[in-house]
């Protein structure tokens, strides 16, 4: 009889690669109310143009939840990313829980749940066009 031997590293590392899935939204019904919309009072030029790019899918839409961290705080990225094209809409995620959400081209979203709870969603790489991608950041240097 073979007897084997569990190691500790091994399954430390099969719990913390486990924990991104445990913990990822995924998407049983999203609806698109709105996108391209110009967020009033930026300083950029023709950003009511440049916005309608904006034009993310339900299908980029899901990708975006089932990648993005959440939290329930918004520290600093609501500054650093923040864009004036937005989409908006409805989701009702997998494990039943359900809201408003509102996501910037920047990858910054919020979800305002039915239980009025609001959590703030950040995923950088989104296959939409961000008109805006490049001018992010609070330093010298834009993020690209």
């Amino acid at each position: 009889m073979v007897k084997l031997k569990k190691s500790p590293p091994t399954f430390f590392l099969f719990l913390c690669l486990m924990s991104g899935f445990i913990h990822a939204k995924n998407v049983r019904h999203i609806d698109i109310a709105q996108d391209e919309i110009h967020n009033k009072g930026r300083d950029y030029d023709n950003e009511e143009i440049i916005c309608k790019l904006f034009k993310p899918n339900i299908e980029q839409i899901s990708r975006f939840f089932r990648l993005a961290k959440q939290s329930q705080d918004f520290g600093p990225l609501e500054v650093k990313y923040s864009s004036p094209c937005i989409a908006t809409g409805a989701v009702v995620f997998q494990d039943g829980s359900a809201g408003e959400w509102m996501i910037y081209s920047s990858g910054l979203g919020y979800v305002f749940f039915k239980s009025k709870e609001l959590t703030v969603f950040f995923h950088k790489h989104n296959p939409w066009i961000d008109p805006f991608a490049c001018t992010y950041g609070l330093g010298d240097e834009p993020e690209c």
